[in-house]
């Protein structure tokens, strides 16, 4: 979702999986609420691993999710959107490509509310959304 450098204060992903830039963690829940046109996700995996002395999670979508996250992000190119979990925005986001793979990830996150989040997720216990925010 992101290529070239990372712009000051905000952290890349792995090379080959759509990537998304991520704000430091202490800021995320600061950020305003969306008026939603909101895209839920069935997640069916999520991994929690260190990357670059922080942690990211992998997701991977089922494949209708998969399909849905592709148009979305399609719709939304050089939009800004947030990514929430239960409803509380987790961050915010601006699309740069779509996302086709029905995989990405989601870094600069501490260890412990990495292992939270995809645990949290991979057991359905948390609900996944993407919305566009209205221009």
């Amino acid at each position: 979702m992101t290529s070239g450098v990372a712009p000051k204060g905000l952290k890349a992903g792995m090379p080959g999986l759509a990537s998304i830039w991520v704000l430091p963690f202490s800021l995320l829940w600061f950020m305003p609420q969306a008026a939603p046109e909101t895209l839920p996700l069935d997640v069916i995996v999520v991994e929690a691993s260190p990357h670059a002395g922080q942690y990211r999670i992998v997701a991977r979508l089922t494949q209708a999710s998969g399909q849905a996250l592709a148009r979305f992000t399609q719709e939304n190119l050089g939009r800004t959107i947030v990514i929430n979990i239960d409803g509380r925005v987790l961050m915010k986001i601006t699309v740069s490509e779509p996302i086709r793979e029905g995989m990405f990830q989601l870094g600069g996150l501490p260890k412990l509310a990495a292992e939270a989040l995809a645990s949290s997720l991979s057991s359905h216990e948390s609900k996944m959304a993407f919305e566009s925010i209205p221009e």
